[in-house]
């Protein structure tokens, strides 16, 4: 069994310089899911776990933390990265990708599907990826040239409860953001497209993406959780809920159950890339590491 990696990112705040002050939601769960999602690794025997939240949770953090990871992780160690906070869709530049590019909302900037497409192209052949994001558009997070396998559980919904907020980040918002900080987007842009160049184009590594709703879709933050945070440690019995533990087999179950939870205001999505993008794996969460076939 090879060692366990973990980075788990959770942002309430956003910087107010980069964002400005209107037209977004300041969110709750976020830091808690975090913190949850930390919790669960440990729990399970990872050896290292790092927690980003809030003014620490800052791109070049996040992209070091990465990198350092993927450098490190041999075929058979597992690195598991989390994500909790506000989604946003930006019109994308990529020619292989038709409409948005989907985002992860960081303290101080954005990260696009882009990037992130890079990030897991950097990990080994043998190793094993788990994403796990809970924010807004988070479907296709993951950006890859071809489509993989996808599980969808429903068709797209809207979060009815008025007393939910969304975990988005209005494009208002995300306009003037980007305007503001024109100059670094652009020199991150040809950063990362010069080293995609250099990188397979496929994903070498095997691949989790759990995503909290469809690229079209909200996502919903609690008082204490986002709610597929939330239904997701209802699931594993980890938080302490009286609801028994669901039994689950494979990601595709699992996913099932938190939307059984969740019900329709939001479509959990569980994707798989690499090598074995067809295979049935374990839930990482049910052995003392986090276990595949």
């Amino acid at each position: 069994m090879g060692q366990g990696l973990s980075l788990h990112i959770g942002v309430n705040n956003t910087d107010r310089k980069s964002y400005g002050s209107t037209h977004y939601t300041r969110l709750r769960g976020c830091i808690n899911d975090a913190d949850a999602m930390c919790r669960i690794a440990m729990s399970r025997g990872f050896q290292k776990t790092v927690l980003l939240k809030d003014a620490y949770a800052t791109f070049r953090n996040v992209e070091a933390e990465i990198r350092a990871a993927a450098d490190i992780t041999q075929p058979g160690d597992t690195f598991l990265l989390t994500f909790s906070g506000h989604g946003a869709r930006i019109i994308s530049g990529d020619p292989r990708e038709k409409g948005n590019d989907e985002a992860i909302v960081l303290y101080d900037m954005i990260m696009k599907d882009d990037y992130i497409d890079v990030f897991l192209r950097l990990f080994r052949e043998g190793s094993r990826v788990i994403l796990v994001s809970d924010s807004c558009y988070s479907g296709t997070i993951y950006h890859v040239g071809k489509n993989p396998p996808q599980w969808d559980v429903n068709p797209p919904g809207e979060i009815p409860e008025s007393g939910l907020a969304t975990k988005m980040l209005y494009r208002g918002s995300v306009m003037d953001h980007m305007k503001t900080l024109r100059d670094k987007y652009l020199a991150l842009d040809v950063s990362f497209t010069e080293q995609s160049k250099l990188l397979s184009e496929d994903v070498m590594a095997d691949v989790v993406v759990l995503s909290a709703c469809d690229d079209n879709e909200p996502a919903a933050d609690g008082p204490v959780n986002g709610v597929f945070t939330e239904c997701l440690l209802s699931v594993l019995n980890d938080n302490d809920s009286p609801a028994p533990r669901q039994p689950v087999c494979s990601y595709q179950e699992l996913v099932k159950a938190i939307h059984n939870l969740a019900g329709n205001g939001q479509n959990p999505r569980c994707t798989q890339l690499g090598p074995h993008a067809g295979d049935r794996f374990h839930p990482f969460f049910q052995g003392p590491l986090f276990t595949f076939n």
